[in-house]
């Protein structure tokens, strides 16, 4: 049986530092925009060089943990777009702001 971990917002915060150092080097991304091969086993390295014993393996953790975010940032791009109304951002919270109303609308569709 499979069991779930829960990343803690540490470890989020070091995937994402750990993906920006991979962009920084330069050379991981396809013409698709997508990671080139071996580019996750390279964020797993960096990730253990921030979090000594962290764990997270490329497969499948950080693959994983990747397609969430992705997804994450995906609605939150959305919602903040020009075709969607009724939403804000919270700068010092950093998080989506509306009203019950317009949540209520969106989540429907």
């Amino acid at each position: 049986m499979m069991t779930h971990s829960r990343w803690t917002d540490a470890e989020d915060l070091e995937l994402v530092s750990s993906i920006q150092d991979l962009l920084d080097l330069g050379g991981w991304k396809a013409d698709t925009g997508q990671f080139k091969s071996g580019a996750y086993a390279k964020i797993e390295a960096l990730m253990e060089k921030k979090i000594p014993g962290c764990g997270r393996k490329a497969k499948p953790h950080i693959e994983s943990r990747v397609k969430t975010l992705r997804k994450h940032f995906d609605v939150v791009t959305e919602m903040l777009s020009l075709q969607a109304s009724g939403f804000g951002w919270n700068a010092e919270g950093k998080f989506v702001t509306c009203d019950q109303a317009v949540w209520y609308v969106w989540i429907k569709v």
